[in-house]
This record gives structure tokens, C-alpha cells and sequence, in this order.
């Protein structure tokens, strides 16, 4: 039995800017990564989707009760600002998901410590990703001096 080779990420991103190169526009679209997995079943890209029908409906239909949980906010009684009505931690992610009570979250020392570290390696990422915008210089510092710190 032949082994499987392994997908690198480097495949998928040869195989993604043969789809944009192959584009009109010199655009990556995401109907197009869709096409070209449809039509190359053996690609990389195509081995990331889930062909089966009825297991892609339950996905998408999670994919989107996740963004309508997300997507809710309210306005605390303390606070004039929206917030999240629900948070997702971490270590609740681990376990199998779930969404907990913004205010539940705020209200519980290690909880709220928990979501404090969350947001400081989300910062870390927006940092990553944004580094090579001098626009951001301000901001991506004070992000540095803030991670550095940490939390008092």
C-alpha cells in the first residue's frame, strides 16, 4: 500500500498562487480555490474540504450558529459600550467548545486572567501580521510594551 505523502503548507500556497496567477484579474478568489478543487481531487487544496455533502452542511451550519454568537453584543449596565454577549476561552476550546457569558468571564478572577492572556497573544498575532506597516508604528509599540509588561 502506497503511503500518503504528507501536506506541506508550502504545497498549498504553490497550488493557491497557481489559482491567482491562473486568475484574470491576478486575484485569489475563493469560488476559484473552490474549482480548482473540484477539478484536481488529488491537489492539496482539495484534500482540506470536506467532499461529503451531508458532514459540509452540519459544518457550515456550525460555522454559522459560531458567527451569530460572535457577531451579539450588549451594553453593560456599568459600561456605556457594546460588548460581546458570549466569550470562547481557550481551555473551553480544548474540551469541545462552548461559549460562556461575558459577564461571567469579567466577574471570575481566573477566568477573566485566562481571557486577558487570550488577548494578549491575539495582540501578538495582530502584531505578526501588521509588522511591516510603518503606518502602524504607534500602535504595533505600544502593543510591544504592553505584552512585555503583561498585566499588573
Amino acid at each position: 500500500m502506497a503511503k500518503k505523502k504528507k501536506i506541506t503548507r508550502e504545497d498549498i500556497l504553490a497550488e493557491l498562487e497557481a489559482i491567482r496567477l491562473g486568475s484574470i484579474d491576478g486575484m485569489l478568489y475563493a469560488r476559484d480555490v473552490v474549482a480548482w478543487a473540484k477539478a484536481n481531487p488529488k491537489s492539496a487544496i482539495a484534500s482540506k474540504f470536506e467532499w461529503d455533502q451531508g458532514k459540509a452542511a452540519e459544518a457550515f451550519w456550525l460555522a454559522t450558529a459560531r458567527q451569530l454568537i460572535r457577531i451579539h453584543v450588549v451594553v453593560r449596565r456599568d459600561a456605556q459600550q457594546p460588548i460581546r454577549a458570549y466569550v470562547s476561552l481557550q481551555s473551553d476550546r480544548k474540551s469541545g467548545g462552548g461559549y460562556r457569558r461575558a459577564d461571567d468571564v469579567l466577574q471570575k478572577k481566573s477566568l477573566r486572567a485566562e481571557l486577558v492572556e487570550q488577548a494578549l497573544l491575539e495582540l501578538q498575532r495582530f502584531r505578526a501580521k501588521y509588522a511591516t506597516l510603518e503606518e502602524l508604528s504607534d500602535v504595533l509599540d505600544a502593543i510591544d510594551n504592553t505584552v512585555t509588561q503583561g498585566v499588573e
